[in-house]
């Protein structure tokens, strides 16, 4: 079974009018496909259509809403709230329980992305957990006060920079650092050099 979930005309300042369509279909495995297609409207010469690639093996009412957004954003359009309840009742036919799911689409994937940070954060701290130690007693050490930057912008301390640095670096290499290292943590005013001696020797 196969419907056509969406359909809008469009155009541009020299006349030329087009039409996009977007189908959803079924297939005998359960999972479904997404495709999308270009036509001219009163072509003055022929013109092919144009096809997007074809998503196949969604199987989520999210995926679907996903993926759709996905293609709408590359030819610049986007979902409008009515789009996505009259879509939702297009796919009532094909299950109830994926027109639910594409009509909260957009909660359902930001649920989807919290729950993948929680779990990349825990297997971040498992990694550093066996190092906690030695990187809270060594920044110990270090000034903890905030330092006045370019501008009077105030920068974290070098104590809060150099157990950024350490906890990242424990994350890609597994062990703590020995000796002069350059290290920037995707800011400007978060750069710098610092020689942690024999730190990872100890």
């Amino acid at each position: 079974m196969q419907k056509e979930v969406l359909r809008f005309s469009s155009g541009n300042m020299v006349g030329q009018e087009w039409s996009w369509s977007f189908i959803v279909e079924q297939h005998a495995n359960g999972a479904y496909s997404l495709s999308a297609k270009q036509e001219m409207i009163d072509p003055v010469d022929k013109v092919d259509e144009i096809h997007l690639e074809t998503v196949d093996g969604l199987r989520r009412g999210a995926d679907l809403y996903h993926e759709l957004c996905q293609m709408l954003e590359g030819i610049g359009e986007q979902l409008s709230e009515f789009d996505i309840d009259k879509i939702a009742e297009t796919l009532l036919p094909f299950d109830t329980e994926l027109s639910d799911q594409f009509r909260r689409g957009e909660v359902l994937l930001l649920r989807r992305e919290q729950r993948r940070r929680r779990k990349e954060s825990q297997g971040r701290a498992l990694i550093v957990e066996p190092f906690q130690r030695k990187i809270e007693e060594y920044c110990a050490k270090l000034d903890g006060h905030l330092t006045r930057g370019v501008a009077g912008i105030h920068r974290p301390s070098e104590r809060t920079r150099i157990r950024a640095f350490l906890e990242e670096y424990v994350q890609s290499n597994q062990r703590l650092p020995s000796g002069f290292h350059k290290w920037n943590l995707g800011n400007g005013f978060l750069s710098g050099e610092h020689d942690f001696g024999d730190l990872g020797d100890t």
